[in-house]
Order: C-alpha cells, then sequence, then structure tokens
C-alpha cells in the first residue's frame, strides 16, 4: 500500500510580509550570499561576532542574522567607524543566535549535500540570499547554507512545484 501524498506547505501571511521586509532590506543594502572580493560580512565592523559563521549585523539598515561570508554596499573595515553596538544589539544578536543558530539548528555549512536553495522553505532558489519560511527560521538565509527543517523541494533543479 502507497503513502497518500501530502500536501505541499504554503507560506501563510506572515511569511508573505517578512518576505517583503527581507527583500526590501536585501535590496536596500544590495545584500548578497557571496563575497564581493575581500569584503566579507565576519571582516565588517557591523557583525557582532567575527569568530562566528553566522552573526548579527547590527547596522541600523540591516539588524539581521548574516552569514559570514554574505555581502553588503554598507561593509565598513572595522573600527570605521568608531562606533559600538549598542547594549540592545548585543541582546538582539544574542537572542537572535539563541533562536535560530544554537544546536546546529541553522549553520553555514550543509550537511549532506542538502543546501538552502534546494529546500522547499526558500523562497527564491535563484538569489545567493533568500527568505526561509520555514515557521521555525522565517528569516533570510544563504543559497549554502543548512537548518534541520530542510526539506527537498518537489522539484529542486527547477525551484518549481
Amino acid at each position: 500500500m502507497s503513502e497518500p501524498d501530502l500536501p505541499v506547505p504554503e507560506p501563510t501571511e506572515v511569511d508573505e510580509q517578512r518576505a517583503l521586509e527581507f527583500i526590501r532590506i536585501k535590496e536596500d543594502t544590495a545584500l548578497k550570499g557571496r563575497p564581493e572580493g575581500d569584503q566579507r560580512c565576519d571582516n565588517c565592523h557591523f557583525y557582532l561576532e567575527t569568530s562566528e559563521d553566522i552573526s548579527y549585523c547590527w547596522h541600523d539598515k540591516l539588524e539581521i542574522m548574516v552569514g559570514g561570508e554574505w555581502w553588503c554596499d554598507r561593509w565598513e573595515e572595522v573600527g570605521v567607524p568608531d562606533d559600538e553596538p549598542s547594549a540592545e544589539d548585543r541582546q538582539t544578536g544574542m537572542k537572535l543566535k539563541f533562536e535560530l543558530v544554537e544546536d546546529q539548528q541553522w549553520v553555514n555549512e550543509p550537511k549532506f549535500g542538502e543546501k538552502c536553495d534546494e529546500c522547499l522553505f526558500y523562497l527564491n532558489p535563484d538569489d545567493s540570499v533568500s527568505y526561509c519560511w520555514h515557521p521555525k527560521l522565517r528569516v533570510g538565509v544563504g543559497h549554502d547554507h543548512w537548518c534541520q527543517w530542510w526539506e527537498a523541494a518537489p522539484d529542486s533543479e527547477t525551484g518549481a512545484f
């Protein structure tokens, strides 16, 4: 006896709102999932924890978790400008890290070849960074990241359903 086909989940209204916000941030900052030369998020002034693969960007135009190898046009050399993250920025960064990254929930290295851009929940597989609408994440993720909720897209080669 074969198993019945399970319905393909759909993004919710919350996902649509968050995806639009992420797309706005991405477009406003030219955010990419690949470095621009030697400029990478993990060597940027606004990357909260430079020793981590995924960390909080406290630039006021982003304020999101980003991958260390990502890049945006807000990149600044470490120490330039000379401001520091606020206590609120640090608290937000630690909260998001705990909620999204701890315990291998979301990592910078794909497991078993299962990359985000081949996942059912990756909104636009043609982009190097896109919105993940899995209810446990609901954040922007890089094409070559992975999380424990990875699920193959019905047609991962084209991203079509």
